[in-house]
């Protein structure tokens, strides 16, 4: 709509304008006090929606030019036909007080004034994202400039492979183009969770420096996206070989959910960012006193977090990676997935499959005769089994296999039952903790798998639930642990990257599990390590429970 000429117009001015106009340092104190300059006639106010001009009906009233060279730069706005005045409102400061002041036409008929603080600032605080934006534009373009890297890692690797049944053309097709795409585009919400999220300032350049004492640099985009080339392809050769089942969006996303989950996780990236700041990694634990409280004084057990206070142990209780609700709400089990594909740029699935899968594979089909001989079917416990992601693809990868899921949130049970919908048949997921069991009987179960729960246990309940997984699992069966990388893997190439994990996402107990031996740890329960799998940031470990050898009489020696 076309404004009438009457009403007040906005255009930027120089700062300062109307303080140059005072000559001395007491003249300018003076006007930055609301005052006028002492050059300068008082000069009536012009209403900004109005054509009158305050205490006078022409509204040709004009100031006296004032010496020096304000009077000069009065004289060149006059010469445009435009009058200064004195701000409105007192101002505090000289910064405030050239953001109010206000020019306008000779007749009265039209004002121009500077945009008020809050439009200065919104404006500032808009420009700052621009460039914001820029910088991770660029640091998005060289990274997806090095992704051919990985792309031609697997593209080698399926011109070595033969072809199968296992994986149609286009199937195969589809993996060769959709996996760099979706690192691609994770990788782009990583960039944005930088810049809407970042971590403290000057921590990589703190680690850096740290870690450069013992010889060790942070790994450049080149080599990280060698490593994924290398996940891929062995994915790609499992996959050829039908060592597990294909994934579930092997022939592209659902859209809509994608979009509807990216939406909603940068939504939620300002409160993380928050936390972040303000070091506020308890307020879960705060709800759960408050539901303790609460459900002591009513005899029952329901409040902020669903009712989950009973029995959780204080570790559980903290926000995690600053997450919202931590493990207790259903909101972080609804995002927790996608948090993690982004956090691995988009590997975080393939990883599971090469590191946990298809070790968890191997030991199924080498027990199998066993079983059957014994007439029983295999039985499978996937440990703190989180949204039940993992368990869906080892359902659709085994599904001649008994399979249970076992984990401490009733909002991520929950979310793993939805998650497993019409395979649920055959799968039973039981709400309770890995480091006390009490629902699977002494070696019950041929295979255990373990994935990403370690790196988040202090030391006392690691140990706990390793001696619980040693419990579980039947003479000759395996336990497959699969999670972060430690401190040496790879010849230490990543060990700036695990030291500056912990501090940025907010991991009390990583870097105490970067340093632990689990090999040791294992063995002091009785299981033997037998083999390792390095897939890009994960590590995949399999242990094995020693068959006792059956009691023989000790033939006599004679004398």
């Amino acid at each position: 709509r076309r404004r009438p000429p009457h009403l007040t117009c906005a255009a930027p001015l120089p700062p300062l304008a109307w303080l140059a106009s005072c000559s001395t340092r007491g003249e300018r104190a003076s006007a930055a006090k609301g005052g006028p300059c002492r050059g300068a006639a008082p000069v009536p106010r012009v209403g900004c929606a109005t054509s009158r001009v305050e205490g006078s009906a022409s509204g040709t009233a004009r100031p006296r030019p004032a010496r020096g060279s304000g009077g000069r730069a009065r004289s060149l706005l006059e010469a445009v036909g435009l009058q200064r005045q004195p701000p409105r409102v007192r101002a505090r400061s000289r910064r405030a007080l050239a953001r109010r002041v206000i020019f306008t036409s000779r007749g009265g008929r039209l004002a121009f004034a500077s945009a008020p603080p809050a439009a200065n600032m919104a404006a500032a605080g808009a420009m700052a994202h621009v460039k914001q934006g820029a910088r991770a534009l660029r640091q998005l373009g060289g990274l997806l400039a090095e992704l051919p890297r990985a792309g031609g890692a697997v593209l080698a690797e399926a011109a070595r492979s033969a072809p199968s049944g296992a994986l149609a053309p286009h199937e195969k097709a589809a993996y060769l183009a959709g996996q760099p795409a979706r690192v691609a585009f994770f990788t782009s919400l990583y960039i944005a969770s930088l810049q809407l999220a970042p971590p403290s300032p000057g921590l990589r350049t703190r680690v850096a420096e740290e870690v450069s004492r013992k010889g060790v640099r942070f790994p450049t985009s080149g080599e990280l996206y060698d490593s994924i080339g290398s996940l891929f392809a062995r994915d790609l050769r499992r996959l050829e070989r039908a060592e597990y089942a294909p994934p579930e969006d092997l022939l592209g996303p659902d859209v809509l959910r994608l979009a509807r989950l990216t939406s909603d996780y940068l939504r939620d990236l300002p409160a993380i960012q928050q936390r972040r700041e303000r070091g506020a990694w308890r307020e879960v634990e705060a709800e759960v006193e408050a539901e303790q409280q609460q459900a002591g004084s009513k005899g029952g057990a329901s409040g902020a977090v669903g009712g989950a206070a009973a029995g959780l142990p204080k570790y559980f209780t903290q926000n995690f990676h600053f997450q919202t609700g931590g493990w207790l709400s259903d909101k972080s089990a609804e995002l927790y997935d996608h948090q993690v594909e982004v956090l691995f740029t988009g590997t975080a699935d393939a990883q599971r499959r090469v590191a946990a899968a298809g070790p968890a594979g191997d030991a199924l089909r080498r027990l199998a005769p066993g079983a059957a001989a014994e007439g029983r079917s295999l039985k499978l416990l996937d440990v703190a089994c989180g949204t039940g992601r993992f368990l869906a693809h080892l359902r659709a990868s085994f599904p001649e296999v008994e399979m249970h899921g076992l984990d401490m949130s009733p909002n991520y049970v929950r979310k793993a039952r939805r998650t497993l919908g019409d395979a649920s048949r055959g799968v039973r997921v039981d709400e309770g903790d890995a480091a006390a069991m009490t629902s699977h009987a002494d070696e019950s179960v041929d295979v255990a798998t373990c994935v990403y729960l370690f790196h988040e246990l202090p030391a006392d309940v690691r140990a706990a639930t390793a001696g619980e997984l040693a419990r579980v699992v039947r003479p000759g069966g395996a336990v497959v642990l699969a999670d972060s990388i430690q401190f040496g893997d790879n010849d230490g190439a990543l060990d700036a990257l695990v030291r500056f994990f912990p501090e940025a996402y907010h991991e009390p107990y990583y870097l105490q599990y970067a340093k632990t031996d689990l090999v040791e740890l294992f063995a002091r329960h009785g299981l033997q390590h037998v083999d390792t799998t390095h897939a890009f940031l994960t590590k995949g470990m399999v242990f094995v429970k020693p068959v006792q050898a059956e009691e023989r009489p000790i033939p006599a020696i004679d004398a």
